[in-house]
């Protein structure tokens, strides 16, 4: 009998594990994330993968702890330090998260951050001018941020 297809593959596996996250399987999504990850330990993108799926499953200190590992392996990763910085304000640290999201390399991933990380500091000013930087210069690629901010 042969393995199934893929099964030796850590790209084919988190490509499985986007389809079954996307279908409402988050468990079947974390595990073939996680086989990935032990597949090829030196990608960053698996370990982003993992992040993004453990931060959608509310499992915010696996997130973190993920997201760590990939931005060791690429500190200029892009969307990383977004995602680690909503990470951060769940876990009731805004003010960490706007240190995190002062590296992010995307202009739209920044914007959208600091606007969801101004607003637990009070800072509705800021969050605001965040908000009208990211549709003022982002509208036509970003609808999504802009709405979710």
């Amino acid at each position: 009998m042969h393995p199934p297809i893929g099964a030796g593959s850590a790209e084919v596996l988190r490509s499985h594990s986007y389809l079954e996250r996307y279908l409402g399987n988050l468990d079947q999504a974390n595990e073939l994330s996680e086989r990935s990850v032990a597949l090829d330990p030196l990608r960053t993108n698996g370990y982003f993968s993992l992040g993004n799926l453990q931060y959608a499953a509310a499992c915010h200190p696996e997130a973190h702890k993920n997201l760590e590992r990939a931005l060791e392996l690429n500190p200029h990763a892009r969307y990383a330090h977004q995602l680690l910085s909503a990470v951060l304000v769940h876990e009731g640290k805004p003010q960490e998260a706007l240190q995190e999201i002062a590296l992010e390399p995307s202009e739209w991933a920044r914007l959208s951050a600091q606007a969801v990380a101004y607003h637990p500091l009070g800072r509705e000013t800021d969050s605001d001018a965040a908000l009208a930087g990211l549709i003022a210069k982002h509208s036509g690629d970003s609808a999504y941020q802009i709405a979710e901010v």
